[in-house]
């Protein structure tokens, strides 16, 4: 992160960097990330411990020049398998979501809430639902989505599979196709990974999916050159095409 507010990257040729990136932004085009986070690296135990899925994808758009509908894309990722704690966690999504112009975050809130306080610092822009809660009886505004809601969690996994099935998105991300793969619905009915395998990728998916009409438009931000104070008062002294 510059002093500036922008995003710069130093790609890698080892395959050793953080983040992995399939399609880097461009202007015009709308994206959005996605989180569903671990309980953090620093609670994380066990011989399979949980982990954090943290990507961006592109909203599907249709091509003037070709005629043809280009599926929605997972264009970026951190690196599977990630166990970073929520500042690391939220310092990701920061630095991605302003990399692809401010997009905006979907996160998983029932082990994300300290995440979505560390982006609310950092002024990103959270997407918001609007439902109703029998607590208060009337609709309330909510960050993200509660996968431990099981109403919730088979709505984004059938659109999700809808969408595979429809060829309606591009993964080239081969740990999520793994995922996607072990993904099955339990004899209790539970949407989950098989066990022993993990899931965070496909649910971390499954809400961008859902909020893709949501995806954010990317601009570049083009600086306009500063003119010094003292311009007016500048003499021109030879030729600009004078030859050395």
């Amino acid at each position: 992160m510059q002093e500036s507010g922008m995003v710069t990257w130093s790609p890698r040729g080892d395959g050793g960097g953080d983040v992995e990136v399939w399609e880097e932004p461009r202007e015009g085009f709308r994206y959005l990330a996605g989180c569903d986070p671990a309980t953090g690296a620093s609670q994380t135990t066990g011989k399979n411990p949980d982990r954090s899925s943290i990507q961006v994808w592109r909203q599907g758009y249709w091509d003037p020049g070709t005629g043809l509908e280009v599926r929605a894309k997972l264009v970026a990722r951190v690196r599977s398998p990630y166990f970073g704690d929520g500042d690391e966690v939220a310092g990701h999504l920061v630095r991605l979501s302003r990399w692809y112009g401010g997009c905006i975050v979907i996160p998983e809130v029932n082990m994300g809430l300290h995440v979505i306080e560390h982006l609310k610092e950092a002024g990103v822009t959270i997407y918001r639902r609007v439902v109703p809660s029998a607590r208060v009886g009337a609709a309330v505004e909510q960050f993200g989505f509660k996968l431990t809601d099981r109403e919730q969690r088979r709505m984004l996994v059938e659109a999700l599979a809808t969408a595979i099935r429809e060829c309606a998105v591009d993964i080239l991300c081969k740990d999520m196709v793994r995922e996607l793969r072990m993904f099955v619905t339990g004899m209790d009915g539970r949407d989950e990974a098989r066990h022993g395998e993990h899931d965070d990728d496909v649910l971390c998916a499954a809400m961008c999916w859902y909020a893709m009409p949501s995806a954010t438009e990317f601009r570049r931000v083009r600086r306009r050159r500063k003119v010094p104070r003292d311009a007016a008062n500048w003499k021109k002294i030879g030729s600009v095409n004078r030859g050395w």
